[in-house]
């Protein structure tokens, strides 16, 4: 079997490495509104099984390939998913630093306007925005005499961004599936002489268990033949199949070369056991893997539809922390039964 020097196990990425880190700040810290809507976020993100362990997988690793497209591509667009979840706690963090801070609204509104202004490039770059439309909510946000209502103007460049990523998921768990089927093919490749080796005995098997269904019929029958058995060529030995009609010792003979044969195969394939397990396993833990991560990432396209919905809700005058990440009963049966349907 084919062995790589190179363990790369691009599914596996872990989706928020990091973004717990800041759960310490604002432990038993409650800042009204704001420092509770940072709170609910990092909860809310903490709470999701994003990370997969590596050590889960211990045949299906040396099937990824670093350098293969499907990989490269799974790489690029989960590494902008990541991107996009550590925004959003780095996000509500920075807004409870800023509403913490010293100064006037005034100084905190500038400060704010100064921190969104980061993500110009990046929004014009990947078309989420255009150029004069980001600049004029920038000053949008720059003119407001309340931080909340700033808040509120930088509302559609939050809407874009998170929305833009919602829709793209879809790209990713189309090239996860892509890559699943790549790594399903590559098992194929290197277990090909097991799987030939497999379907021949199986095939042997059937011929002699069809063969003992022949001689089973000929000692209930009164004028019993062997014409359909000679015929059938299974028999390795043909000379010990009679021209007439057979007696109790010629089918007793019969049986006892096909039981020797039998117990041939079986020993066979109890030899290629291990292979064989190890081949089903390999593609047991790809799926495995597969399901898992593309379910982690549906869960993360509800988490930051419902995150959006919460700012929009925090900003708009909802002063209620629990209606803001409500995500509602049927929210909660898209995670399980049908991620799909969101769009």
């Amino acid at each position: 079997m084919k062995k790589s020097n190179q363990i790369v196990l691009i599914l596996l990425v872990a989706i928020l490495a990091g973004c717990t880190t800041y759960e310490d700040k604002f432990k038993g810290k409650r800042i009204a509104n704001i420092g509770l809507f940072a709170d609910h976020t990092i909860t809310m993100l903490s709470d999701l099984n994003l990370t997969l362990n590596r050590e889960d997988t211990i045949l299906a690793r040396r099937f990824f390939e670093l350098d293969a497209p499907e990989e490269q591509l799974v790489f690029e667009l989960n590494t902008d998913l990541k991107k996009v979840l550590k925004n959003i706690v780095r996000y509500s963090i920075e807004i409870v630093n800023i509403a913490e801070g010293e100064g006037s609204e005034t100084n905190k509104i500038t400060e704010y306007a100064i921190y969104l202004t980061q993500f110009r490039d990046s929004m014009i770059k990947h078309e989420l925005v255009e150029a004069h439309a980001f600049d004029d909510t920038i000053e949008q946000v720059k003119v407001q005499t309340e931080f909340v209502r700033a808040l509120r103007k930088a509302q559609p460049l939050l809407n874009a961004s998170i929305m833009a990523t919602a829709l793209g998921i879809d790209d990713l768990i189309a090239a996860i599936e892509v890559l699943s089927k790549k790594m399903d093919s590559r098992i194929d490749e290197e277990y090909a002489d097991i799987i030939r080796y497999r379907a021949k005995l199986e095939r042997e098997k059937f011929d002699i268990l069809s063969a003992f269904e022949i001689i089973y019929d000929a000692f209930r029958k009164e004028d019993p033949t062997l014409k359909e058995l000679r015929e059938s060529g299974v028999i390795w030995t043909p000379e010990i199949i009679p021209e007439g009609r057979p007696t109790r010792e010629d089918l007793g003979a019969i049986g006892e070369h096909l039981l020797v044969r039998m117990e041939a195969l079986n020993t066979v394939q109890e030899k290629m056991k291990p292979n064989w397990e190890d081949y089903l396993s390999s593609h047991q833990e790809v799926d495995q893997i597969t399901d898992s991560t593309i379910l982690s990432i549906r869960q993360s396209r509800i988490v930051m539809l419902t995150w959006i919905r919460a700012h929009q809700k925090m900003v708009s005058g909802t002063t209620d922390p629990a209606k803001w990440f409500d995500l509602g009963e049927v929210s909660k049966s898209l995670v399980t039964t049908a991620p799909k349907a969101i769009f």
